[in-house]
């Protein structure tokens, strides 16, 4: 799973990079969104995503899920819905870094070539395997 760390507020970008991928209960996770609802969703994900605690996401919110099983994305509402795609994108960035895996770039590349074309995308960007490479 890879993702970039740039957060903005309206047309101000942030110098700290945000963290949005995260591994919880042996599972990749990555969000976007308001900055303040990424870390809900997260602390949400590693309580077993108790249907009576949900947290208010708004309607930007997205995220992705990589399970051992499969990819799941979900949406303010926190249900799962699986992913058949070969690949997956969210973000401001997301089609760009689509076009770009259906043109075979490896996820990194693709969020690095979104990194270049959308204002709302920026470096460094982040790397995670579901299973740590040896």
């Amino acid at each position: 799973m890879a993702a970039d760390s740039q957060s903005t507020a309206g047309s101000t970008k942030s110098q700290t990079p945000r963290p949005k991928v995260q591994r919880i209960n042996g599972h990749l996770l990555a969000a976007v969104g308001r900055t303040d609802t990424i870390p809900a969703f997260f602390e949400w994900y590693e309580k077993g995503c108790p249907k009576d605690e949900k947290p208010e996401l708004g309607e930007s919110f997205e995220a992705l899920v990589l399970r051992p099983e499969g990819l799941f994305q979900y949406y303010e509402r926190l249900e799962a819905v699986e992913v058949v795609e070969e690949f997956w994108a969210i973000g401001q960035g997301s089609e760009i870094a689509l076009g770009a895996m259906g043109a075979g770039a490896t996820p990194q590349r693709a969020v690095e070539i979104a990194c270049e074309f959308n204002i709302y995308t920026g470096l460094p960007v982040v790397v995670e395997w579901l299973h740590h490479e040896a």
